[in-house]
């Protein structure tokens, strides 16, 4: 009779050989991912990872077994696509990101949030600027406010999105937290002039009015620091991040000074492909409906129709046509689900104008 020692004894030489061959199906697996990253297909395969199932089954010969097979391959595959995932996203680590501001901004904030300290990021004065850049080969991605939870949304970058031929790939939520800073030695009775950007003016509206100050719309937050810093003149103040003063050497005069301390802002992620992945559960389309009765009316029906949840819904004008309008609509959806691509074919050609922006994770 085979004694316990001798069993588990075994058992350690097969389990030797299974880590041997879970090994190297991993370092496949890891070349799946790149493949799968550089076509833009998702990481899930429901129909793939059936037909393994039923393949490697009929390989079994005690079929007494089979549950326990189905069991280990179905943990099998969830741990390739969580290894394939983890691959995706360390690609993107160490990438180069374009942003608008300079450093110690938020947008330069939220760049390091979603991709990591490692990525190398690339400041640029304008919003338009940071579509302009992705056409450079070198840069991979772009970062850019487009909402904000008290002043609503960045309407310039709504009218980018339509104009340049890039996708939304993902989008992240930072808390804002304004601060009135000024150099070394004023104080809040010395400020006459204040430098920022308009959204943040009127973030803080509450803390300026009745004060009278000059206030000086500049393109951005840390950009009105950076001057501040440079005039070295204590009549004048930039409202910014505390990141922005520590960056340019300037005494934060009045801490936190936001209408709303609840104050957030949703930065957008742009790439140059449309990128999916079976974790994605958010989706961006523009149109423009036909100018009849119904039209519009139809096209958001279809939503309810389908069950589909729709998370946000903006206007902006079609210049040189008065009184109509491009729609941009956030909803909640994969693009690979069936009542996802109705809603979309329905829209797309009842549509005088249709774009789809992309299908991101939530």
């Amino acid at each position: 009779m085979t004694d316990l020692k001798e069993l588990r004894g075994k058992i350690d030489d097969i389990d030797r050989k299974i880590v041997e061959l879970f090994q190297e199906r991993m370092e496949i697996v890891s070349g799946v991912a790149k493949y799968k990253k550089e076509k833009g297909l998702p990481v899930l395969n429901s129909i793939r990872e059936g037909e393994l199932i039923e393949k490697n089954i009929n390989y079994l010969k005690n079929k007494e077994l089979t549950p326990y097979l189905k069991e280990f391959y179905i943990k099998l595959m969830d741990l390739s696509k969580d290894y394939q995932r983890l691959q995706i996203d360390k690609a993107k680590e160490g990438i180069n990101v374009c942003f608008q501001g300079t450093t110690g901004s938020y947008s330069q904030e939220a760049l390091f949030e979603y991709f990591g300290s490692d990525a190398t990021s690339y400041p640029v004065k304008e919003f338009e600027d940071v579509f302009k850049k992705l056409k450079d080969d070198n840069i991979s991605y772009g970062v850019l406010p487009i909402e904000n939870s008290s002043t609503g949304a960045i309407n310039e970058v709504y009218d980018l999105l339509r104009k340049y031929g890039l996708y939304i790939v993902g989008n992240m939520t930072l808390k804002i937290n304004h601060n009135l800073m000024a150099i070394e030695g004023a104080k809040l009775e010395d400020i006459k002039t204040v430098y920022s950007h308009p959204q943040a003016f009127k973030q803080c509206s509450e803390f300026l009015k009745d004060k009278g100050l000059e206030l000086i719309g500049y393109h951005n937050t840390a950009v009105s620091a950076e001057l501040v810093s440079e005039k070295k003149d204590k009549t004048m103040a930039a409202i910014g991040s505390k990141k922005a003063a520590e960056v340019n050497n300037l005494k934060i005069i009045k801490n936190n000074i936001n209408n709303d301390d609840s104050n957030y802002t949703r930065f957008i992620i742009i790439g140059k492909t449309l990128e999916t992945s079976d974790i994605n559960d958010a989706i961006s389309i523009v149109f423009s409906s036909p100018n009849k009765v119904g039209a519009l009316y139809d096209s958001l029906g279809i939503f309810k129709k389908n069950n589909l949840n729709m998370i946000r819904i903006e206007s902006r004008p079609v210049v040189g046509k008065p009184w109509e309008y491009f729609f941009y609509i956030d909803f909640e959806g994969d693009i690979n689900n069936e009542h996802v691509k109705e809603a979309i074919d329905y829209i797309q050609n009842n549509s005088s104008y249709f774009k789809f922006l992309g299908n991101y994770k939530k």
